[in-house]
């Protein structure tokens, strides 16, 4: 589960940023973390400065979801119109495996659609206590 904060610019080729705060609900790294997707290349056609929630599945077991399991390479797909927006993405292993997919929804100024590939850094959090 994440809220997140995004802003796109894409001219046909453009980039994306997104903060995010991320509740990981199982596995060993169960708790609250804080991320950031850069997305320095995507295509379409996109304007967007929008406020999100989201919900991801984890390909595999849910108790050995991992945080690290979350960052790297992420695929992103997503589409605004007006005031509503909405999104697919995934978190691709070194293999380019997918480990996550999920989806968010949102609202704030946007138009347009665009899909890039981006990578996911880790800015902080804390584990819940067992």
């Amino acid at each position: 589960v994440n809220l997140n904060f995004n802003f796109a610019t894409v001219p046909l080729v453009g980039q994306s940023q997104n903060l995010s705060i991320n509740f990981l609900l199982r596995g060993p790294d169960a708790g609250v973390h804080f991320m950031a997707t850069v997305t320095p290349y995507r295509a379409g056609f996109h304007g967007d400065f929008s406020v999100n929630t989201g919900y991801g599945n984890y390909l595999g077991n849910a108790d050995d979801a991992t945080l690290s399991s979350l960052l790297g390479k992420t695929l992103d797909i997503s589409t605004d119109e007006l005031a509503v927006g909405a999104g697919v993405w995934a978190s691709l292993g070194d293999d380019n495996r997918v480990n996550w997919i999920g989806f968010s929804a949102g609202i704030g100024p946007g138009i347009g659609a665009s899909a890039g590939l981006g990578t996911t850094y880790y800015l902080g959090g804390f584990k819940w206590e067992k």
